[in-house]
């Protein structure tokens, strides 16, 4: 059964003259319209709450709508209409009077404007079409109404709470966002939080890392998972559980893995579930990666026909330079794009990539936890150890295999812009070393550098 809200009606007066010079509809005899004006009577209007995110327009019983917000909008431009407000839907009136034309009700659990992620808190909108025609009262009809923020929730198997210490913690890091104080957009999961956690979605920033903290045998530890493909309306469930190497499951230091699996539960019902295994809590020490000899000056750039073009020469966006250790800080990523342009004119056939990174930073034990790798080729999506990082690689948009090595592919942007954020995460110095190959076999290199503050 659906949850109905009955409001009180109340009677519109029209005086005598209104009467012989305006127009009315039937079934609302006591409202007069004057010439180009009708009606939308809000009586009928029904939420239709889908709080199981699996079923669309499931109402449920428990929701209290009368404190959601309804407002009217015109749709050539998106503006409310001026003579009406914003009412909580148990104070709507009967009827509004509007001029001819088409109109957009819009509803909404709750004002979202300055939350970015908050405990237990969803937010619902919804989204109503209709017409007003001269002389007629236009009746509302029911507006589904679905979660539009992201819902998130941590569990921890009570085989890994067994061995966690009581301070181990899940922060989940919304990428590519940032609060009014400039700060990353960030929620703390406890091991016994039972807790939902709700955060805003931004156009494009479809990418959050849950990093896993917790001190095992004295050694602190941090397993880092990207999850990609987000979306509004979606629940994402961390689980992380453990294996050990020990057939009995007795647990000593160095032999447990901790182990991640994402459920996403989408609105249109699909359930799916992506994992991998992560990494060792006896991690190894930071090795370091061997670059190219020279990234500056390749052989023989004359014959290799490739332009590795400096996006920031004359200090204009995209707000880096080729020949400088650039600046960045997470405050100041929002809105810019940092990306390069590749030419050759015979095409590619490699780009391969290593990702520099000091022993606090992005480490090759760290990218391994994300799913990615320090070394990596986009003609494959393959790492140097041949590990398929495709859905990793295109999570933070990065060009890949026929978009590479395609046959009429002779320009490519090689876009870090959702990557800039986890530069910030770990202050210090980054690159990127860039080696592009032709189909001829010419090569040449080069290094993005940044010091993330």
């Amino acid at each position: 059964m659906k949850k109905d809200i009955k409001l009180k009606a109340f009677t519109f007066m029209c005086s005598a003259l209104l009467l012989l010079s305006g127009c009315k509809d039937e079934s609302y005899p006591n409202i007069i319209f004057n010439d180009g004006e009708g009606g939308f009577s809000l009586t009928e209007l029904d939420l239709d709450v889908n709080t199981n995110i699996p079923v669309i327009s499931r109402n449920n019983n428990d929701v209290d709508v009368s404190d959601y917000q309804v407002r009217i909008v015109n749709q050539a431009t998106g503006k409310p209409v001026s003579n009406t407000t914003i009412w909580k839907y148990r104070d709507m009136p009967e009827v509004v009077t509007l001029p001819v034309g088409k109109y957009r009700v819009e509803v909404e659990s709750y004002d979202w404007t300055d939350l970015y992620a908050e405990w237990e808190k969803p937010h619902y909108t919804g989204k109503y079409d209709f017409e007003v025609k001269a002389g007629q009262i236009t009746k509302a009809d029911k507006v589904p109404c679905n979660l539009n923020n992201v819902k998130v929730t941590v569990q921890y198997t009570d085989a890994l709470k067994n061995i966690l210490d009581d301070d181990a913690k899940t922060s989940v890091v919304a990428m590519h966002q940032q609060n009014e104080d400039g700060r990353q957009v960030q929620l703390d999961f406890g091991r016994d939080e039972t807790r939902a956690g709700y955060f805003r979605y931004v156009e494009g920033s479809n990418t959050m890392v849950s990093t896993l903290h917790y001190t095992y045998n004295n050694v602190t530890n941090d397993v880092y998972h990207t999850i990609t493909g987000v979306s509004p309306g979606q629940h994402r469930i961390i689980v992380y559980d453990y294996v050990t190497s020990d057939p009995n499951g007795t647990v000593s230091r160095g032999d447990i893995k901790i182990d991640v699996k994402v459920y996403s539960v989408d609105v249109d019902g699909t359930i799916s579930v992506k994992e991998g295994l992560l990494d060792d809590s006896d991690r190894p020490g930071h090795e370091d990666v061997a670059g190219p000899d020279d990234p500056q000056n390749p052989s023989d750039p004359e014959d290799a026909g490739i332009d590795i073009v400096n996006p920031n020469a004359e200090g204009k966006a995209p707000y880096f330079d080729l020949n400088k250790v650039n600046d960045v800080k997470k405050e100041e990523t929002t809105g810019r794009e940092y990306k390069l342009t590749i030419n050759s004119g015979k095409g590619f056939q490699s780009i391969k990539v290593i990702i520099k990174s000091h022993d606090k930073g992005l480490t090759p034990e760290l990218l391994e936890g994300i799913n990615l790798s320090d070394e990596f080729d986009l003609a494959t999506g393959l790492s140097k150890d041949g590990k398929d990082l495709t859905e990793a690689l295109t999570g933070f948009g990065f060009p890949l295999k026929d978009e590479v090595t395609g046959a009429n592919v002779k320009k490519i942007d090689f876009n870090i812009t959702q990557f800039v954020p986890l530069l910030c995460i770990y202050p210090g110095d980054h690159s990127f070393v860039l080696t592009v190959t032709d189909k001829d076999g010419n090569s040449k290199q080069a290094e993005l550098k940044f010091r993330a503050l």
